[in-house]
């Protein structure tokens, strides 16, 4: 470091000059000079400056220091800055502080970012509220989000939405979504046909429970696993398969572990398998079993 870099940057911090103590960091990272950088751009957001706010989160984010980067970009967010309220509901979900994760992507959304549609969606879909999620991917589709209608897609064709999915992958195909096409493709090839099961399931569904053929409702499913590794890497996968999962030891003694996967669905046979069948081989391939279903009484 040269005298004159430093005396530049004491002269900016002197005057409080946020814009060109900025300036400065960007300068003294193009020369090499990280540790300037990194501190003209702190003071640049001490100082109140947004980008500097969101660049020096970036810095704390890119060395895993998460807690400390959604600092700085909640007080980015505080100012209006949608960029940042979305980085820092990515932080929080690193985190695991998902309800601080939702409040921040919400806040994205309600300043018109997009992309945070997305995830807002994914996080709902995880929490079981397959309502609130589907109203989000539209919200995002609506905003021209490739992500936001791909999603939708996938969320109405797990339902039993077939007519849906494919008008949303068709719409995220032509916003240039590269898996949407294939996956539409995939529609009229689907491996999980349903079987007297399912049929039967439907119809409890229906004529017992009072379900509603035109509204999709909660399903839960059960799977058992062979102790708490096996259930976590199930539910881990089920959640990534557009289940809202819980688990918990069973109750025996036999060191077996019970995970409650649940998805919004239309009580059609076609939905219900897509559902059951893709629980039975999870469980299968982590050494359990499926083990039935419930849905809420319905009037």
């Amino acid at each position: 470091m040269s005298g004159g870099d430093g005396d530049r940057l004491r002269e900016a911090e002197e005057r409080g000059d946020a814009d060109a103590l900025y300036q400065l960091a960007a300068d003294y990272d193009a020369e090499g000079h990280a540790d300037l950088a990194e501190r003209a751009c702190l003071a640049a957001a001490k100082l109140g400056h947004l980008a500097a706010a969101d660049s020096y989160a970036h810095v704390l984010y890119d060395r895993d220091e998460h807690a400390a980067a959604v600092e700085w970009w909640s007080r980015a967010a505080d100012a209006g800055d949608a960029e940042s309220a979305f980085n820092a509901g990515v932080a929080l979900e690193d985190l695991g502080r998902y309800d601080e994760a939702l409040a921040q992507y919400r806040r994205a959304t309600s300043a018109g970012h997009a992309p945070a549609h997305t995830n807002l969606g994914i996080l709902l879909e995880h929490r079981g509220d397959g309502i609130g999620a589907e109203d989000a991917y539209r919200s995002g589709l609506e905003g021209g989000d490739a992500g936001a209608a791909y999603n939708l897609g996938v969320l109405l064709y797990r339902r039993g939405d077939d007519d849906g999915a494919r008008t949303a992958l068709t719409q995220a195909e032509e916003l240039g979504h590269e898996d949407a096409a294939h996956l539409r493709d995939r529609l009229d090839d689907d491996p999980d046909v349903p079987d007297d099961y399912d049929n039967e399931a439907v119809r409890v569904l229906i004529e017992q429970a009072g379900a509603n053929p035109d509204q999709p409702l909660p399903v839960e499913h059960w799977i058992y696993l062979p102790g708490e590794e096996p259930a976590r890497r199930a539910a881990d996968a089920g959640a990534r398969s557009g289940f809202s999962v819980e688990l918990a030891p069973s109750a025996g003694d036999d060191g077996t572990w019970v995970v409650r996967a649940t998805r919004h669905l239309y009580p059609t046979p076609a939905a219900f398998a897509r559902a059951r069948h893709a629980l039975v081989r999870l469980a299968a391939e982590h050494g359990g079993a499926y083990d039935g279903w419930e849905a809420p009484k319905e009037g």
